[in-house]
This record gives structure tokens, sequence and C-alpha cells, in this order.
């Protein structure tokens, strides 16, 4: 098995909640899976370039059954940068962490 975190920030880069329907959207994306859990206002700090930023996110984890679910997990990493109006988010497969940021236009 493959224990995953996603960390999504539960506001926009101009202080704004996410919608319902962002939230509900993100869960049907988890439940291809078969579940995950979720843990409210995980506050966190880090500084890229200079800036500070500071953010509370929900944190889904995800256990994977096989490593050919792996594909389909990032797939979900890459809409919710896009949906989340994400530059960069925290993951961790494994217990290995990482910063996954948005690819180029």
């Amino acid at each position: 098995m493959i224990k995953t975190l996603l960390m999504v920030p539960l506001t926009d880069n101009q202080g704004q909640p996410f919608s319902r329907a962002h939230w509900i959207r993100l869960g049907e994306q988890m439940t291809q899976f078969s579940g995950y859990s979720v843990q409210e206002n995980v506050e966190g700090v880090w500084v890229d370039a200079g800036r500070v930023y500071r953010d509370r996110n929900r944190a889904y984890t995800v256990v994977l059954t096989s490593i050919r679910q792996l594909p389909a997990w990032v797939a979900v990493v890459e809409w919710a940068l896009e949906a989340f109006s994400q530059e960069a988010v925290y993951v961790e497969v494994n217990g290995a962490p990482e910063i996954v940021r948005k690819l180029p236009a």
C-alpha cells in the first residue's frame, strides 16, 4: 500500500474561501481510490522567492492499494493545482514530501 497526502489551501490567493462545489468535486476525485480522510484547518507556512505564505489547509490522505494507481493520483494533484488556482501544492507519497508546481503554459 502507498500512503499519499495532498494539502489544499482553504482560500485563494486573495483570501476568498473556495466554493462548496470545489470541495465536492475534489471529494469526487478522491473517491476513485476507495476512500480518503480529511483533516481540516491544518496551518502551514512556506517561503518562496522571499515571499512568506501562510495558509490554512485541508489535508487529504489517500491510501493507494497498488503502484498502478499512482498515475491517477498524480492526475488528481494536477487537477487540484488547476481547479484551486495554485502555483504549487504540498504532497507526500509514502512519507516522501514534495512541492508540486504548476507546469509552465
